[in-house]
């Protein structure tokens, strides 16, 4: 008697050919076989996996085809880079973004250094890219020294006080009699011409949340700090109701793109200035640090 095919599933056999192979496809207790693969949970938790594994050599495999390009940055404090052994931070996002914007042509990797060493590392030849500068911070107002893109976030220096003693900036003489702490190293324009005439006392520190706490404890009267350093500091810290921000900053910048030798990767960067300006997942992980 003919087997009912319709109410016997489990004694199907047929044979398939798969990309140019023979395979036996059984399809047991109204299940399936795909190359082998049976609607048991096992195997089905085996197929997920080997399937997982394909797909991360397959990425792994694009990124390694992709060009490194260093994104070398002075800017190693939070909200840019919070964790260096994680890669949590402003900076590790955009290189991600920009390496997923570029679809495989570069792949962008985060290297942290102080202000001195990235001086030294465009002394050389090797190609680079400068994230969060601006031209006039490296003598090149004419932007013909290096490669330059234009400005995709509008940004500024915040002069903070304690709400107990609250200072409004209306420039670097309303500074005169105050003490600063800064971080070492850093410029303030304006402001230190007064300090090496001795009119402005300033104290050096070797962070910014130490010069933070130099003004919370009343050891100065101010600081002078980017504002999005500030804010992502004062809410980390629960510093919140601490601290007066002058409505006047002591500097307003752009922060741009530098690119050494490679105009390629500027006209790449160049056309992410948009996106970076409006993109709403961008806009986004900016605003998790407080930006």
């Amino acid at each position: 008697m003919e087997v009912n095919k319709a109410i016997y599933p489990s004694r199907i056999r047929r044979e398939s050919a798969i990309q140019g192979m023979a395979v036996s496809d059984r399809v047991d207790r109204g299940g399936y076989n795909i190359l082998g693969w049976t609607n048991r949970r096992g195997d089905w938790v085996r197929f997920c996996l080997w399937l997982l594994g394909l797909l991360l050599s397959a990425a792994s495999l694009a990124a390694s085809s992709a060009e490194r390009i260093p994104l070398v940055t002075y800017h190693i404090a939070p909200p840019f880079i919070v964790d260096r052994d994680a890669r949590i931070g402003l900076t590790y996002d955009l290189a991600e973004f920009l390496t997923e914007r570029s679809e495989g042509r570069f792949h962008f990797v985060v290297e942290g250094l102080p202000r001195m060493r990235v001086n030294s590392r465009l002394e050389k030849s090797s190609p680079l890219v400068v994230p969060w500068v601006n031209p006039h911070w490296f003598k090149d107002p004419t932007m013909e020294r290096y490669l330059w893109t234009s400005g995709y976030l509008p940004d500024n220096n915040a002069v903070l006080s304690s709400v107990i003693k609250p200072i409004e900036y209306t420039g670097p003489d309303s500074l005169i009699g105050k003490s600063l702490s800064g971080v070492l190293g850093g410029r303030w324009v304006g402001v230190d011409p007064l300090i090496e005439q001795g009119k402005i006392k300033r104290v050096d520190t070797s962070s910014y949340l130490s010069t933070l706490r130099m003004v919370l404890h009343g050891r100065v009267d101010a600081t002078i700090i980017p504002s999005p350093v500030a804010k992502y500091l004062i809410s980390q810290e629960r510093f919140s109701g601490y601290f007066h921000f002058s409505a006047r900053p002591h500097t307003e910048y752009l922060r741009h793109f530098l690119v050494k030798e490679r105009p390629d990767v500027r006209r790449f960067l160049e056309a992410q200035v948009p996106i970076l300006r409006d993109d709403p997942r961008w806009k986004a992980s900016m605003a998790s640090y407080g930006m």
